[in-house]
């Protein structure tokens, strides 16, 4: 039996704790404006800069970045644990992927799921 985990810290941080369901509809929430207005989503998913003018690649709890194949996405990682999770959408696409894992930190969930990203979006 596995033994129990107090997540309750993570609350004031956010600590969603979710499935991959749930987060591909949080996600198709964003690719619409039927909760939120297209001006907040982009204000959200607009990168932050440093003082240099340089690009964080890093919204309002966003991060963002470009496939290969040239379209922009935003997401966000997570984990707890015993397990970690990456979310994705791709907008361009109106695209949405959540990739959720059981296991400790290992290779990178960011680029698993732009892989079956690209598979899909052939």
């Amino acid at each position: 039996k596995a033994p129990h985990v107090d997540n309750s810290y993570k609350w004031a941080g956010g600590g969603l704790i979710s499935n991959s369901r749930d987060l591909v509809i949080f996600g198709l929430a964003h690719l619409d404006e039927t909760i939120l207005k297209k001006e907040t989503i982009d204000y959200w998913q607009t990168s932050l800069f440093t003082s240099d003018g340089e690009s964080t690649n890093y919204g309002l709890g966003w991060r963002m970045d470009i496939t290969d194949s040239g379209q922009r996405w935003v997401g966000h990682s997570g984990g707890s644990t015993g397990g970690r999770a990456m979310f994705i959408i791709i907008p361009e696409k109106e695209f949405v992927i959540a990739v959720l894992v059981n296991s400790a930190p290992g290779g990178s969930l960011s680029q698993l799921a732009l892989d079956v990203s690209k598979i899909f979006l052939q």
